[in-house]
Parts: C-alpha cells; structure tokens; sequence
C-alpha cells in the first residue's frame, strides 16, 4: 500500500481546488441585489419587490446552502415582501422555517439568529400569537443586553417589541415599567435621530395608563406625547390623527371638555387635508363628538345632539363601507346605548341588533333593550322573545356547548359531498372577512394615496361573494335543512323548540354575563309559549347561594376521588342549606316558570354560577325550620330533568337518528388495579397503591348489574387488571351504544402518587406504556358513537382546572369524542350509594323499556329520599351529584 505524506496530501488538495468553479454570486452582489428589493419596494412595486426577493432568496439557496447565513438574511427580506402583499401566512411559514435553520446553526449570541428570532416574533405577535412571540422576544433582548450593552438603540428596540408583547398578552404592570424604563433611557440620550422611539413609548404609556384607567397619568403621557408625534410625522400626518383622537377619549375622562372641544376643530381640519372630507376619520370624530355632548348637556337635549352626531357617523362608515362592515360595530351599539338613555328602546334594541350583524354583539345592552321594549310597548312581545331566545342562545360560552355543535356537524355531514359544500360555504364567510379588511385599510390611507379603482374592485368582489355563497347555502340547506342550524352556531327557534318539548316538556335557561353589573336573566318555554325576565341580583348573589348550598354537601363515607390541592381543612358541615335552595330557586327559575303538574319533563341550560349545582337539590316552596331531607319540595319530585350544554342540543337526539348504528349495547370498565405499572399487588409483593386511590371492589357488581339489564354478556364487562387504558385505546369504541366507567375520577389538581394532574382524568389499569389515568385530552381523540356514556365516578362534570366552567373537562371530552348524552356527577360520590344508583336506573329501564333516562333516573333518586336502604342517604349529597346531560332515549 502506498503511504501518502503531508506533501503529497497537499499537493492533491490543491490539484482539487485547481478544478472547482469559481463562487458565482459574491457577498457585494448579494447585498446589492438584496438592496435591489427594497428599493423597488420603496417606488411602490410591492409585487415587483417580491419577484426579485424571490429571485435573490431562491438564488442565494443555491449559491450559499440554505442554512447560510446569507440564505437567512434573504429570507427575511423576502418574507417583508410577502406581507408587503398581505400574505402573511406565507411570511410566517418561511420564518418558520428560517428560526428553525438559525436555531439549529448559530449561537444564541449570533446576530443573524437574533435577526430572525426578531423577525419571527413580531409577526407572530400580529398575527394573534403573542404567547408564541415572547419567549423569542425575551432572549432578544438578553442576547442584545449581553452584547451591546442595556442602553444600546438595538437593545432599546427589542426592548420596545418585547413591552409590546407584554401588553398584547395582558401583563400591562410588566409592560408598563418597561416602556417607562425605555422612555428613561431615550431621554438621556435624546436626539432627532431617536425621536420617532421616543414619541411611540410616550403614546404607548398614555394608552397603557388609559387601559389600567389611571386617565389623568394617560393625559399627561398624550401632552408629551402628541408634540414629538408632530415633530417627527408633521401635523397631519395619520399617525399624530390617531393619536389625537385617542388623547381626546383620555381627556374625557379627566373631564376636559373644552380642550377636547378644541381638540375636535384641529382634527377635522387636518384631517380634511389628509383624507379628504367625510372620510372614515371624520366620522371617528363625529363619535367623539357624540360623546362629549352626553357629557357637557346632560339631558334630553344632549342626547339628541349627540344622537345626530352617532347618525352621521354611522351613515359615512355606511356609505364608504357596507351596513354590516365590522367598523360598523362600535357606533352603532354607542347609538343603541344612546337611544337607550333617551327612553327609545325599540330603536335602541334595533341598533343593537344592526351591530351584532357588523360581528360586534353586546349581550348585556341587547338583554336590556329588547326586554324594556317589550315592557314599554315599543315592540310586540312575540318580537322581542323570539330575538331574546335567539341572543340568549348566542350568549352561551360553554365549551361543552360547543362540543355538542361539533358532533351535530358530523351526523350532518355524514357523506363528502355534503362536508365539501360545507366548508366552501364557511370558507366563503373567511374571504369576506379578508375582503372587508383590505376594502377598510384601502380607504383609511390619506387621500393622496387611495386607489379609487382598486377600492372599486373590492367592493364587486364582496357583493359577487355575497351572492355565490347565499345561492350555495339555498342549494345545499334545500335538502339539508339541519345545516343551517349549524351555520348560525347552533340556534333553535322558539317553534322548533316547542315541537320538540312537546306538551309535557318544558325549558329553562339562566344566563349570566361577563361582568357584576351585567343582568342575569332568565327564559322559560313550553308548547303554550315563552316568558323572560331580567333577574333582580346580581352575578355575585347567586354565587353566594351556590357556594351556601354546596357547603352542606359533607360525605362520611369512602369516596371516588383522590386528595386535592385545594382541599378544604376541615370538612363542611352536613347540615344542608334549605333557605339557600329554596331562595336559588325562586330568584331564578321561579321567576320565569311556574309549576302546574302539567309538565313532566324539565330540560334545564343553566349558566354561570348556577351551573355548579345540579338543579334536582332546588327546593321549589317556602321552607321553615322544621323541613327535613325527606319532606323538603325538591325540583326532582316534581319533573324529569336534563342538564343541556346548549339549547341546540336538544336537537342533537333527531341528527343522531338519522346515523345508521348497530352497536353492542355495552362496554364497562369497573374496580380498575390502581399500581404504577396496573399489576396486582399480590404480583407485585406488596406494592402501594397509587396515592390515595382505593380499591373500588363494589364497581364489579354495579357493573355486573348493570349490564344484566341491558343485556350485555360477561365480554361487557372489564374488571380489575383488564379495565386498562391499553386495552380501551385498542377497542373500537364506536361498536358500543353504552360506554360504562365505574371507577375514580379525578380533577385538575388532584394529587395521585408523586403527580398533581394538570387536566380531568379517569383512573384505570395502567401499564403497556399507558399510565393508567384516561386525561381529557385523550379522550377527545377517542372515536365514539354512543348514546351514552356513564361516568360513575367524581367530579366529572367540573371543568378543565379547579373553579374552571362546569360541564367541561370529562363531558366536553366525551362529548367531542362522539358521545350524545353522559352522566356525570358534581362532586366526590360515596362509593355504596352510587352502585345503589346505578343499578337502580338501569333495572328501572330493564322493567319498563319505554322509560326514559332522565324519569329512571327520577324515580332512584326519588326512592334514595324516601325509602333508603341507608338511613343517611335521604341527604343530598348522595342523591343529587349525577346530572343527566343531554337526553340518551
């Protein structure tokens, strides 16, 4: 073999580079060609700056590798040309992409990292994923501190990007100190060079100071601020406008009438020149104006002036827009607050109504309006309850709600070319939005600058995609009525629901708003009609009711759960609040309806605070100190009830019959092996058990029980080491009308073993690499079709963390997975008194086929109060946790 020397070596290397090609694209040729981008960018090429961007990114892969660092500082040219043409998905896409490459190849440390990072971040931050951008922000800044020094203009301005982060996130106290730590640092150096940073931090303080309502420190920052915004942009320039009608909302708060007054003359002025006359701005104007005259001529005759003014505005955004623009929002549901005040309700019920059709709905104002009109006889009564139903609808925020509209869309859209036409529908709804945005920013722009024609074309295109998606939804909803309950997120109308109470049926909803002042309300229908009423107390009455009744909910026996975080000290007391139920219910749902023995069945939607108790413990009549558990007038005793996650759901039992199902009647899981890795102890010498979680050995009979009455052989039946998380992920859950778990639940910071969970679970067997608790998280991926889904278990209808929204966390879960009703409970179940439960309802539907769900499960609660094979089980808290949601039959 023959030994090459380093001379040798070298002389062959050199003879290897003798034959490569000379670099083809230089570092100055790449920097003049990137240059080159931007200059045509500049001229207002927005499309020929992204050609040559594109041509200079694609050629800079080539020449460099697309991990150079060249590569990189191409690509974010190129993903500013992209959004210069508004394609902002791209843009993210391709930064994406580039952060993932600089993470990968350089140093924290290094600039084109920290260029990228930067880059990547403000974009996340406009496009509404602020939570994503901060932590980039954050190393930004450090990495800039460390080599720059904290008073450095690159530091100052990531320093700016990373405040705004904090306020778009809500953390208005960090971003304050920041902007004002900024504004410190800008002032010791000031110059015309950093004038525009330090005009921008001053607006940003007087903004953060008015959102924190701390209006006189925000007016201050404005007069500091307002003066460098001319200094640097020039009296009428669009920025120093918008700034100046903020500082005039900021000066009237302080009161500062006049000056805003005067304020108003120099805008309008300015803004003729920059806009032209009635644009956008001034109708922003005419608002404040509006305002001001609320203020400084209080009574009728200010509201009239200020009415007139809300009219004008709101005919310019009409005109330069369209009447259900999204801009068109806000003045319109001032003028309904306006009309409100002047004592025209119907017209302020109508103006709230326009504005919930621009997307900027009011819960609360379009509640008090429509109620005030019907009572004032400014709007037929049947008018006014069939919007009120309808708002009352939208109102509801509940997750699980809107898990129930999921599963409705797929036993609607149970065929592709249904779903196909389905979504271009929706698609269409997203274009309109796109258009509407671009139609606004065009016409914003100073007049100097608007493309009338390009204006033109947008408008066409809105109007032509109006009317292509209205005749898609009149073909498809032709033969598919049930699709546009979808469309509408799931709205009944009055008549809809009748026919399906039918007249032994009833409904109730009580519906709290976002905020103490908000009025509580509360509906009732049934076949001979609707009623509704604005309730007397507020948000924090009930839940006060709620947390008395809740705190005679005291059990003595074992129970289905494990140690919470949040764990009272000493357990509540067992005497149970009698006048807290009986004034709960008389301040709620006694307002609105009225027992007459006529009614059988009660579905109840209740909300808010109220949503925390199972309506069965309600007590329906007067109480005094002699009523006992046995002879209290609980609800129960007089209906049925169904807990609804939403009205729609009412509708979801008719979508569902139209599914083709052949399902086993039942799988259960019972008295699941609660070891770390789901052997028994005997197998495992002696092994603890997972924190607190006993074993459940009387889950094996219910279960055992139960599936005798719905006649489900023992291959129903999982017990012990076989009820495991492995083996229900490799069932095929969709094959069972009954999915059956008799074990623990547990709750978002419940404690098992070493572990505090983060989200609801279900204890089963672990082991094959499962850890045996079933999270909500989970569940969601589980494909179910069942009818229902019973969760003999604790707490499993409280939500996602601890006071989180009722009916979420296990039910939400369920319900996405495909379940059409559950049962669930609302706080830790004794274990003997739930197998007695259980067994009862579904021997009570073995005897009597034709019973329903929600009267079997009437009767058992009903025989646990009177008759118990426990004398302490009379007490609610045995009877009352599980709440039927949604109706199985």
């Amino acid at each position: 073999m023959k030994v090459l020397t380093k001379r040798s070596i070298a002389f062959c290397l050199s003879l290897f580079l003798m034959t490569l090609p000379a670099l083809a694209y230089s570092e100055a040729e790449f920097a003049k060609d990137d240059q080159f981008s931007w200059d045509i960018y500049r001229t207002g090429d927005v499309q020929g700056a992204l050609a040559q961007a594109r041509k200079v990114y694609d050629k800079t892969v080539t020449e460099f590798g697309p991990e150079a660092q060249n590569t990189l500082h191409a690509g974010i040219t190129l993903s500013n040309m992209m959004l210069g043409v508004k394609d902002s998905g791209a843009a993210l896409a391709l930064l994406e992409t580039l952060h993932a490459r600089a993470t990968k190849n350089f140093t924290e440390y290094a600039p084109i990292r920290i260029k990228v990072s930067v880059a990547y971040a403000n974009l996340l931050g406009d496009t509404g994923s602020a939570d994503k951008a901060l932590p980039l922000h954050i190393e930004a800044v450090t990495a800039a501190e460390a080599l720059f020094g904290p008073d450095h203009d690159t530091t100052l301005i990531f320093s700016f990007n990373l405040a705004r982060t904090y306020q778009a996130l809500g953390y208005v106290a960090q971003s304050l100190a920041l902007y004002e730590r900024l504004a410190t640092a800008y002032e010791a150096v000031k110059s015309v060079e950093n004038l525009n940073q330090r005009s921008n931090i001053t607006a940003q303080i007087a903004a953060t100071y008015y959102d924190l309502e701390k209006f006189p420190e925000s007016v201050a920052a404005f007069r500091k601020a307002i003066p460098m915004l001319v200094d640097y942009w020039g009296r009428n320039h669009p920025r120093v406008l918008s700034q100046q009608l903020f500082f005039g909302n900021a000066l009237l708060k302080v009161r500062g009438y006049a000056e805003v007054k005067a304020l108003l003359g120099d805008m309008r002025a300015a803004a003729t020149v920059t806009y032209g006359p009635d644009s956008l701005f001034h109708a922003d104007t005419y608002e404040l104006e509006a305002l001001l005259y609320t203020w400084v001529e209080p009574g009728r005759a200010g509201l009239d002036k200020a009415l007139a003014l809300m009219a004008q505005s709101i005919a310019v955004k009409e005109q330069q827009l369209s009447p259900s623009h999204p801009v068109l929002g806000r003045p319109l549901l001032e003028y309904a607050a306006m009309a409100g005040d002047a004592g025209n309700y119907a017209a302020a019920a109508e103006f709230a109504l326009r504005a919930e059709t621009a997307g900027f709905a009011s819960r609360d104002i379009l509640i008090k309006y429509l109620v005030r009109a019907a009572e004032a006889n400014q709007m037929p009564y049947e008018t006014a309850a069939a919007e009120l139903f309808r708002v009352v609808q939208k109102a509801s925020s509940s997750a699980a709600g809107f898990a129930t509209l999921q599963l409705a869309t797929r036993f609607a859209l149970n065929d592709s070319e249904d779903a196909n036409s389905f979504r271009q529908i929706t698609d269409s709804y997203n274009f309109q939005k796109s258009l509407e945005a671009q139609l606004f920013d065009a016409i914003s722009k100073p007049q100097a600058e608007r493309d009338t024609a390009q204006e033109g074309v947008l408008r066409r295109q809105i109007a032509d995609n109006a009317v292509l998606r209205s005749g898609a939804e009149t073909a498809l909803y032709r033969t598919r009525t049930s699709l546009a309950d979808l469309t509408g997120g799931g709205v009944l109308t009055v008549p809809e629901v009748q026919t399906i109470l039918g007249t032994e049926g009833a409904l109730v909803i009580v519906d709290f708003g976002d905020h103490e002042e908000s009025p509580a309300f509360a509906m009732a229908v049934t076949e001979a009609g609707l009623s509704f009423a604005i309730l007397p107390y507020g948000a924090s009455d009930y839940a006060a009711a709620v947390a008395d009744i809740r705190a005679g909910i005291s059990l003595k026996l074992g129970l289905r759960g494990a140690i919470a975080l949040d764990q009272p000290k000493a357990p509540a007391t067992a005497q149970f609040d009698f006048k807290a139920a009986d004034w709960l219910y008389d301040a709620s749902i006694g307002q609105v309806f009225a027992i007459n023995g006529k009614r059988k069945h009660l579905y109840a939607d209740l909300r808010g605070p109220m949503a925390a108790i199972p309506p069965h413990l309600l007590i329906t009549k007067p109480t005094d100190e002699s009523v006992t558990d046995q002879t209290a007038s609980w609800l129960v005793r007089d209906f049925a009830i169904t807990v609804l996650p939403s009205v729609f759901s009412l509708k979801l039992a008719s979508l569902a019959k139209n599914t083709l199902r052949h399902g086993a009647p039942l799988l259960g899981f019972a008295n699941p092996v609660y070891t770390e890795t789901g052997e028994t102890l005997a197998g495992l010498g002696g092994q603890t058990l997972r924190g607190t979680l006993s074993p459940l050995p009387e889950t094996e009979t219910e279960l055992s029980q139960v599936a005798a009455a719905v006649k489900a052989g023992p291959e129903a039946q999982r017990v012990g080491p076989l009820a495991s998380e492995a083996g229900l992920k490799q069932t095929a859950l969709g094959d069972y009308d009954i999915l059956y778990f008799a074990t623990h639940g547990l709750v978002s910071g419940d404690v098992v073993g070493t572990a505090v969970l983060g989200e609801p679970a279900l204890a089963l067997t672990g082991g094959q690499g499962e850890d045996g608790l079933l999270t909500a998280s989970e569940i969601s991926q589980l494909k179910l079709n069942a009818d229902w889904v019973v969760l003999s278990a604790c707490n499993t209808a409280v939500g996602d963390e601890p006071g989180g929204q009722a009916l979420s966390g296990l039910a939400r879960a369920f319900t996405y997975a495909g379940a059409r009703s559950l049962l669930v409970s609302h706080w830790p179940v004794e274990s003997q008194s739930a197998v007695r439960m259980m067994t009862d309802i579904f021997k009570r539907r073995d005897a009597n086929p034709e019973l329903q769900a929600a009267q079997a499960q009437r009767e058992a609660i009903l025989s646990m109060i009177d008759t118990p094979k426990n004398a302490a089980w009379s007490h609610p808290a045995y009877w009352a946790p599980f709440v039927l949601v949604g109706d199985p039959d």
